[in-house]
C-alpha cells in the first residue's frame, strides 16, 4: 500500500467524517469505507448491541481488528471514516500515519453537540447521558483526544470547499 493511496478521516463523533468521507470519494474516484461498517459487517451486530453485549474494551480491540483488516486488503485509492476514538488507542494512529494520509475532520461544538442530540438513542457513548449533559461530555472528550488528533497530517473544517479539498495533489495525487 503506497503512501497516501488511504485517506483516513478522524474527529469527534459527529463531526462528519462518513458524509465528508462519502463525497470526497465520489469526487476524487475512490473507494469509501467506513470502519464501523467494516465492524458490523465482521460481527454480524450493530455497533451499539456490540457495545451492549461486550463494552467499550472489547469494541477498541474490534477497531483494531478492523485496522489491520484494512491495512492488510486495501489496495486501491479509498477514503475510510473512522470511529471518533480508533485513533486513541492501541498502536491505531501510528498505523494510520504508516499506512496514509490522516486528516482531522472538524466542526463547530454546538454543530456536533445539535447532531449528537438528535442521534443521542443510536450513539452508545451517550446512553447514559441527558441532552442536557451532551455539550459537556463533549468537551471532556475533545481534551481526551485532541493529543492524538493533533498528530493528523492536515485538517478539515466543515467550511471547506470539497471541489477545492479533493484537488490538493498533496492528498490525492
Amino acid at each position: 500500500m503506497s503512501h497516501f493511496q488511504v485517506l483516513f478521516l478522524i474527529g469527534l463523533p459527529a463531526a462528519g467524517k462518513s458524509t465528508i468521507g462519502h463525497k470526497l470519494a465520489q469526487k476524487t474516484g475512490r473507494a469509501f469505507l467506513d470502519t464501523d461498517q467494516i465492524i458490523e459487517d465482521q460481527t454480524g451486530i450493530s455497533i451499539p448491541a456490540f457495545f451492549a453485549q461486550y463494552g467499550p474494551y472489547r469494541f477498541r480491540e474490534q477497531e483494531r481488528s478492523a485496522l489491520s483488516y484494512i491495512a492488510k486488503t486495501v489496495t486501491t485509492p479509498t477514503i475510510i471514516a473512522t470511529g471518533g476514538g480508533l485513533p486513541c488507542f492501541f498502536d491505531n494512529m501510528d498505523t494510520m500515519l504508516r499506512l496514509g494520509h490522516v486528516m482531522w475532520v472538524q466542526a463547530p461544538i454546538s454543530t456536533i453537540v445539535r447532531r449528537l442530540i438528535s442521534q443521542i438513542d443510536s450513539r452508545p457513548l451517550l446512553a447514559e447521558l441527558e441532552p442536557e449533559q451532551v455539550g459537556h461530555w463533549l468537551l471532556d472528550v475533545l481534551s481526551a483526544r485532541h493529543y492524538y488528533y493533533r498528530r493528523a497530517n492536515s485538517i478539515l473544517t466543515d467550511t471547506m470547499d470539497l471541489d477545492e479539498v479533493a484537488g490538493r495533489p498533496s492528498i490525492f495525487a
